[in-house]
């Protein structure tokens, strides 16, 4: 592909100049270059113009077009022999398919077009406009055609056209910026203005002005009477009566008025009978558009009621300066057939028809008016006249200076048109209570409800329903007008509730308000009259959808061809933006209303049917390659996919329902839209368990749903005693069915939720759980399933390191199998497993991998947990900062998705950061509003946390029965815990027990070596070694607090407290015992140390 150059010509190349205004010429600095090959110089003539490369293909067919395709290519490249041969190297690229003129070319064309260009007070640009004129020394190619090349000529026309219709505007604004001074210099531009067309009355005009001014009475005499005969003789119209007015002027010898720098332009524009509202975005595009040169008709479309003709009237406001031949509104509605058009312009511009000749006698006559008219034309209402659109084609062709403002409900479908589809007004989001008047729907209701009743006011309690009316509505603003009319006899809530039910309210008894909208239902009963027999069709079966739909999805369930949904886009009752389709509420409602019953019921088969595929065929991609686009795609298709989900738990087969619930509750576990997978889930297992037969399958599905309805109360932290039970009744029920492999692959899947939602305690329980889900992932080579139970076998087998290596491996898969959910999982599991093992800066590093990944997936659960546990991480390492941001962000996340027990969890973190930066009072706000939590939520586990949380709480206080209170609370739930026992050792030092405390702290090390949390043992190990110094083992003591200081699971707080206990108890000590007992101590290990002082197996 040959690229056009566009660096500066090479000073060792000569200059190239086009002369194009008159026939071709071509000079090389300064010399003319000979040539009388007419078919070389249209060619250089066309590329210099259009500066691009074109195919070889189109200037053969441009140039030589009578041709075969193989001849007209050899008279192709001869002709680029010849210019090569005239213009010498260097000039022309070309290449196999395209053909380009580097650009330092030198065109008069260009110059001329340069100096023209002149923005702002055209009288200031005075020198630059005078040598423009100058370089416009003839005609665009003037003498210059190709006979046999009828393309190329009609190309030639229409730049010697446009370059004339600038010269015109040059010559204009030199006659007029002369007159203001020395009038005689003004003629010369004012005739040769008018020698470009005879029938401009504007430069008939400005001539006889300059005529008058400069003196010379008798030529502009003579010069208003040519005006009268040409104007007669070619149009059979009169002067018009400012020419007239001019000339009694002159007549009676009156001072002649210098032109106006501003003149009042003529039009019909209605006044607005109400203030007009909003729309700023789009009334500047339609000026920005306006103001294009290549925009003469602009159609504003959209549906009935959108407001188009307000906005169209309200646009053509604005135009009234730059229009000088005036602004007109031309109302169509009225007008039944298209041979009526013509009369209602020409009646509106105030233009009379001479002779009786037929209509297009008429139409020639109207044309040949407004040939030179700068003039705005608002056609309104033209979609029942959209046959005849090519009427404005012809037009815009016959009247260069004629732009036409266009409202329909379907688009024109012409080359010269540009269109502008508008939606409804802004809406306000359902929580903007507070800034309703900055949306324009809202300003649209309050204006008309007050204009019908004037006492009315918006309350603080209506400003909801006022919210889910306009957004209803979705702005449309015949709707509000209509729905505002209400608000004398109802009140808001009212309103929105009758608009819920159908468009029978939204009506108005309003005399002067046209037929066909006075209500919602007759503006589309208008639109429905004009639609074809398929479209009819294909449009109300859309009223199944919800929200926006894809073409294939359109197509699948109506059966609509391309055609005849792009039909109904055009006609404006169907919307297309982002390659999606949808239609608005109202329309829908009206659409649903011609949907047959028999009809409707197919429909809706299909729809369900299609979105159940669609999610079924996204499952596999939900634990692999492509999980982000799936759960994007998914997320695109949620308004449809829950009516088709329930539609299929209502009328489908089984296996209808269990292509939704798979993809679509896996959908809301990763996106962690709980709350409303909860309410799906529990629907489903309702109607499902309502109509279930007693096959396996039909069982099956049952435990299915049972389990996931559990699940997302598990999520939720809600009902954690039902939610247990529920899926261990899942899972009996599906061992009941073994060994159906479809049982057995649900029973792997409902295993993997009882063990992740703690529903099984029992440690024979787990295992066997693991190993039938091991067995079945073998049998169906299941990499997934492997990895993720892989790191609790390796524990098992080989410890933490065996599990930390296990899990890690488990991530690499999970990332390199495209599954980020399962990766997000892994990453807090093994976070919180070396986090347990005191490694704090590794545990960092995964939470903050975790929380990256979910926050890309868009996981929010999977990233309010890994969070909240770098918080924690932060809080142990001293950086309060990091911790309190940690906390708060995963405080709001949790608080978001409505995950309960995370939003107990960070109010606990947080209370314990405010504990140890010595705010109580917050520590116990935050620990009580957890608890709160925690209770309503039946988690024992958590419920005890608050309680020992609560105890250090009161023992910062010095409450020592406060403390306790709490602790036997906690026990009561969770005795088998090494923080409770931590904790009553530190009641019993306060209270002087030394021997109790003792017990306390080795069970409580005991306790954290079991369930391998090795910052607990460091608690432990620190308050036995005080109670150790208490009984009188100092140098034990000093012993164990070395190595606990240099212990790397020692956090910052459990350190400081170490150290000030040493600082006291070797103080006591003699320097040879102290130092050896400090040798000791860092030569103890943590296995020598457990031997000692708490010997115990572990468990998981």
């Amino acid at each position: 592909m040959i690229k056009i150059s566009l660096n500066p010509r090479p000073n060792c190349m000569p200059k190239l100049t086009l002369k194009l205004f008159g026939p071709p010429r071509a000079e090389m600095d300064g010399h003319p270059l000979a040539t009388d090959r007419r078919k070389a110089l249209a060619l250089l003539a066309y590329l210099a113009m259009t500066r691009q490369a074109h195919p070889r293909e189109k200037l053969a067919v441009l140039l030589w077009p009578e041709h075969e395709g193989g001849r007209a290519f050899a008279y192709l490249r001869r002709t680029l022999w010849e210019i090569n041969q005239m213009l010498g190297d260097g000039w022309v690229e070309a290449d196999r398919e395209t053909v380009a003129l580097i650009a330092a070319v030198e065109l008069d064309v260009r110059a001329f077009e340069q100096k023209a260009a002149v923005s702002g007070e055209p009288c200031a640009h005075l020198p630059q406009l005078t040598e423009a004129a100058a370089l416009y020394t003839d005609h665009f190619l003037a003498g210059f055609n190709l006979k046999d090349a009828p393309e190329f000529d009609e190309w030639a026309y229409l730049q010697a056209e446009s370059l004339r219709r600038t010269l015109a505007a040059v010559l204009e604004a030199l006659t007029n910026c002369h007159l203001k001074g020395e009038a005689e210099t003004a003629l010369p531009y004012a005739h040769r203005w008018l020698a470009l067309d005879s029938l401009n009355e504007a430069a008939h005009r400005a001539l006889i002005l300059a005529y008058a001014r400069s003196g010379q009475t008798a030529n502009a005499v003579r010069q208003y009477q040519e005006c009268a005969r040409v104007l007669k003789a070619e149009l059979g119209i009169e002067p018009a009566a400012e020419t007239q007015a001019l000339y009694e002027d002159i007549k009676r010898g009156e001072a002649v008025p210098l032109p106006r720098e501003k003149i009042a332009r003529a039009t019909n524009l209605p006044p607005p009978a109400t203030r007009f509202i909003g729309r700023e975005k789009q009334l500047t595009e339609i000026a920005e558009l306006l103001s294009k040169p290549d925009c003469r008709l602009l159609t504003l479309t959209g549906p009935g009621g959108v407001g188009k003709t307000r906005l169209a009237l309200k646009a053509a406001e604005a135009q009234l300066s730059r229009f000088r031949a005036g602004v007109f509104f031309v109302p169509l509605a009225p007008i039944t057939t298209p041979d009526f058009i013509v009369p209602a312009i020409a009646e509106t511009i105030d233009f009379e028809f001479f002779g009786q000749g037929g209509l297009s006698d008429y139409q020639r006559q109207l044309f040949g008016y407004l040939r030179d008219k700068q003039i705005l034309l608002v056609l309104d209402n033209f979609e029942h006249l959209a046959e005849a659109a090519g009427l404005l084609g012809e037009l815009l062709s016959a009247a260069p200076d004629v732009k036409v403002l266009a409202t329909s409900r379907e688009r024109l479908n012409l080359q010269e048109e540009w269109v502008l589809t508008l939606a409804g007004m802004s809406v306000p989001s359902e929580d903007a209570a507070e800034a309703l008047e900055s949306f324009s729907s809202v300003k649209l209701f309050l204006q008309t409800a007050q204009r019908v009743n004037v006492a009315f006011e918006l309350a603080e309690a209506d400003k909801p329903h006022l919210i889910r009316l306009c957004r209803l509505l979705q702005g449309l603003p015949l709707g509000l007008e209509l729905a505002a009319a209400w608000v004398k006899s109802l009140s808001l809530a009212e309103i929105v509730a009758e608009i819920e039910r159908g468009l029978d309210i939204l009506t108005t008894p309003l005399r002067n308000v046209q037929e066909r909208h006075r209500s919602l239902r007759a503006v589309f009963e208008y639109s429905w009259r004009t639609l074809t027999a398929p479209e009819q069709a294909a449009f109300s079966q859309l009223a199944v959808f919800h929200g926006r739909f894809a073409r294939e999805a359109a197509q699948t369930v109506t059966g609509a061809t391309l055609a005849v949904l792009t039909g109904l886009v055009d006609k404006s009752l169907l919307y297309q933006s982002d390659g999606y389709y949808d239609l608005h509420m109202a329309v829908r409602q009206f659409a649903a209303e011609k949907l047959e019953a028999s009809a409707q019921r197919a429909a809706l088969a299909a729809h369900s049917a299609y979105y159940g595929r669609f999610i079924e065929e996204r499952l596999p991609k939900l634990r692999g390659q492509g999980q982000r686009q799936a759960l994007e795609q998914i997320a695109e298709v949620m308004d449809n996919a829950r009516p088709g989900f329930r539609w299929a738990l209502e009328h489908g087969t089984g296996l209808d329902v269990s292509r939704y619930f798979h993809g679509l509750f896996r959908f809301y576990d990763i996106r962690s839209h709980f709350q409303e997978g909860a309410e799906v889930a529990a629907h489903a297992f309702t109607a499902w368990q309502a109509r279930m037969g007693e096959t396996a399958a039909d069982r099956i599905l049952y435990a299915r749903l049972m389990a996931w309805q559990a699940w997302f109360r598990y999520r939720l932290g809600r009902r954690l005693v039902e939610s247990r039970a529920q899926i261990l009744q899942a899972v009996n029920i599906l061992r009941g069915l073994l060994p159906n492999a479809e049982a057995q692959k649900t029973l792997a899947d409902v295993h993997l939720q009882a063990l992740l939602s703690n529903a099984i305690i029992n440690r024979e329980d787990v295992d066997q759980m693991v190993q039938f889900n091991l067995k079945h992932y073998a049998a169906q080579d299941d990499p997934w399933g492997r990895a993720l139970l892989q790191p609790y076998v390796a524990y098992n087998t080989g410890g933490f390191e065996a599990y930390r290596r296990a899990a890690l491996e488990s991530k690499q898969l999970f990332r390199s199998l495209g599954d980020d959910d399962s990766a997000i999982f892994i990453l807090n599991e093994v976070g919180e497993a070396v986090h347990h093992n005191g490694y704090f800066e590794e545990a960092r590093r995964y939470y903050s991998e975790s929380a990256e990944l979910a926050r890309g997936l868009g996981n929010r659960y999977g990233q309010s947990l890994a969070l909240d546990y770098a918080g924690w991480v932060a809080r142990q390492m001293g950086d309060f900062e990091t911790a309190r941001r940690e906390h708060e962000a995963s405080l709001a996340l949790s608080k978001e998705i409505g995950d309960q027990l995370g939003i107990s969890g960070s109010l606990d973190n947080l209370g314990r950061l405010a504990l140890e930066q010595g705010d109580l009072a917050e520590a116990e706000r935050l620990f009580t509003e957890a608890l709160t939590l925690r209770r309503a939520s039946g988690h024992e586990w958590s419920i005890a946390v608050s309680y020992t949380h609560l105890a250090r709480l009161a023992l910062a206080r010095g409450e020592l029965e406060a403390s306790e209170a709490a602790l036997n609370e906690a026990a009561k739930l969770f005795d088998d815990w090494a923080e409770v026992a931590n904790r009553s050792g530190d009641v019993a030092l306060r209270r002087g027990q030394w021997a109790a405390a003792h017990g306390h702290y080795q069970r409580g090390l005991q306790l954290a070596n079991r369930w391998n949390n090795h910052w607990l043992m460091m608690e432990a190990v620190v308050g036995l070694s005080e109670a150790l110094a208490r009984l009188g083992k100092s140098a034990q003591a000093v012993e164990l607090l070395t190595f606990a200081i240099h212990y790397r699971a020692c956090d910052v707080a459990t350190r400081q407290q170490a150290q000030k206990v040493l600082a006291q108890v070797a103080a006591a000590l003699p320097e040879a015992e102290r130092a050896a007992a400090e040798a000791l101590g860092h030569a103890r290990t943590l296995a020598s140390l457990l031997k000692d002082f708490a010997p115990a197996e572990r468990v998981t």
